[in-house]
């Protein structure tokens, strides 16, 4: 008969491997799982944000959307209805008609007219006009200054060929008030289309100091027409 004690000990060694199997299997099992964990993490890793597809079941989540950059809206300058102020024209001078060479006066036609003139000296050069007339007479009268209304000198005058003569009842100088005397002058005209245009008087001769004074290298242009 066999005895307890051998059977205990045949009862192990037949039981050892047993218990290697499990602990084979379960050795074997975790490391499975691991091997399963670490292909899920690497494949998780491997996909790039911008090649995820949105979790259509994620309903906080915006929808991804190109947005775009502002653009820069031009401004408008409001339309007024206040017009731009124009520019007022200056007043000019009326331009005086052209006007042909000089030529030495010769006869009464060529200067008869009303010409502009200033009385200097005595005169305080105020504006006076000085009448050729074609009768042979001549005045000065002056339009506006001190001696504005009054007549400053009468007489005749005539031409000696291309020397104008003027002669006065009513010369003055510092010395004596009233005298006669006659003034010599070279005319040159300078012609129009209506007539003489201007007069250039150079004096040859003249007792009266003022009348000289006023004409002497003097360029006179007609005066405006008298009012009726």
């Amino acid at each position: 008969m066999t005895s307890r004690k051998s059977l205990r000990r045949h009862s192990l060694r037949f039981g050892e491997p047993g218990r290697f199997g499990v602990y084979v299997f379960v050795v074997s099992l975790l490391a499975a799982l691991m091997v399963i964990s670490g292909c899920q993490t690497s494949q998780t890793t491997e996909i790039a944000p911008s090649t995820q597809m949105p979790d259509p079941t994620n309903t906080l989540a915006p929808p991804a959307t190109d947005t775009p950059l502002p653009t820069k809206v031009p401004t408008k300058v409001p339309a007024t209805d206040t017009p731009l102020p124009t520019k007022i024209p200056t007043a000019t001078k009326t331009a005086r008609p052209p006007l042909g060479p000089e030529q030495p006066a010769v006869s009464i036609e060529q200067v008869a007219g009303r010409w502009l003139m200033k009385v200097m000296g005595g005169g305080e050069g105020d504006p006076a006009i000085f009448t050729l007339a074609e009768d042979g007479t001549h005045s000065i009268d002056a339009i506006g200054g001190y001696h504005a209304g009054m007549n400053l000198g009468t007489g005749t005058y005539w031409f000696d060929e291309d020397i104008m003569s003027l002669y006065s009842e009513h010369c003055t100088s510092r010395s004596t008030d009233f005298f006669i005397c006659t003034g010599t002058y070279r005319v040159f005209v300078s012609m129009s289309e209506d007539g003489p245009g201007a007069l250039r008087l150079v004096a040859i001769d003249d007792p009266h100091p003022d009348r000289k004074l006023s004409l002497h290298n003097k360029t006179l242009y007609p005066a405006p027409p008298e009012e009726d």
